[in-house]
């Protein structure tokens, strides 16, 4: 009897040990919100709301939310990053706002499990912004857009924005002065240098808000987030540069000296 319980009990063991073992750790992966009026929209990468449900690191997204219809065409995250970037966007967007009066979006992306830059070193943070809008003349439209750094590697549902590591916001007004309308380009870098990954991984953020004039509309609208270290070059290139000048100089000497005999 006590062989048979063993011989019984020792694959239930094995099961459990192998469900354990296998089971997925709870670990967000790249998010965006949408908020509009307090109301938020989550699109998490990979699921039924995503677009690109089955190509990780990223989300595709069309629909309408209170007053505006949106189209993300194309988001992405490079989480783990690269030896020396890690990249976060909120790309490709089309936003039109379908109401006579402005609206205002929020729209906030993150993504965790950054390993990019050499733990301990001071990585550069940088923000791009870049877009279109059309609107009527007279009207003006608002954007606001900052990147983040977390090293405590906090998702999206809890990600520090008031005290993360952050570039200064880019803030970006627009008034269509052209009485026939048309399309006005922008396109607004800022990046900030310090922030250290004391602790591996880190996550990125972005938080972008955007206050849209009556029936006006954004259109291919990037957000990008950097954070990269900066990678001085070795004692031997700086030796080797400063050996090129002085030949250089000293060979423009030479013949400077051998004109001046010759005539």
């Amino acid at each position: 009897m006590k062989r048979l319980y063993q011989t019984l009990l020792l694959p239930t063991t094995l099961l459990a040990a192998l469900w354990l073992g296998g089971a997925s750790p709870a670990y967000a992966t790249f998010q965006i919100n949408f908020t509009v009026n307090g109301k938020v929209t989550s699109v998490v990468d990979g699921s039924d709301a995503d677009i690109y449900k089955s190509t990780a690191g990223k989300i595709g997204f069309s629909g309408q939310i209170d007053g505006f219809d949106i189209t993300v065409v194309l988001s992405t995250s490079n989480s783990p990053g690269t030896n020396t970037l890690a990249q976060l966007t909120v790309g490709a967007l089309d936003v039109s706002n379908t109401l006579d009066s402005s609206n205002t979006i929020l729209i906030q992306a993150a993504d965790q499990g950054y390993t990019s830059g050499t733990q301990g070193t001071s990585l550069t943070l940088s923000s791009t912004l870049k877009g279109t809008v059309t609107q009527d003349y007279g009207l003006t439209s608002t954007l606001n857009f900052r990147s983040y750094a977390d090293d405590a590697n906090n998702p999206l549902s809890s990600f520090p924005f008031a005290t993360a590591f952050s570039t200064d916001e880019i803030t970006k007004s627009l008034t269509q002065d052209d009485p026939s309308g048309g399309e006005q380009s922008f396109l607004v870098k800022v990046s900030k240098s310090g922030f250290i990954d004391s602790a591996e991984p880190y996550s990125l953020a972005n938080r972008l808000e955007i206050t849209l004039a009556g029936n006006a509309t954004l259109t291919a609208v990037t957000g990008i987030t950097e954070a990269k270290e900066i990678i001085a070059p070795e004692p031997a290139t700086w030796s080797t540069g400063l050996l090129s000048a002085g030949l250089l100089g000293w060979s423009y000497r030479r013949r400077q000296k051998a004109r001046s005999l010759a005539v």
